[in-house]
């Protein structure tokens, strides 16, 4: 993620971009779209300590 000040994306726009293309590549790889953000959403909930 960018720590620069001059860099274009904001660290949310980063990560919103990084959720994006990991939903997408879930999608390729041959999940469902619903399978795809349903991984999503468990990576996200895991990664705000969510997911004990």
């Amino acid at each position: 993620m960018p720590d620069d000040n001059d860099s274009p994306l904001t660290e949310l726009a980063a990560m919103a971009v990084q959720n994006h293309e990991l939903y997408t590549t879930y999608v390729h790889a041959g999940f469902s779209e619903a399978q795809a953000m349903q991984l999503l959403i468990a990576i996200v909930t895991a990664s705000l300590g969510g997911g004990r």
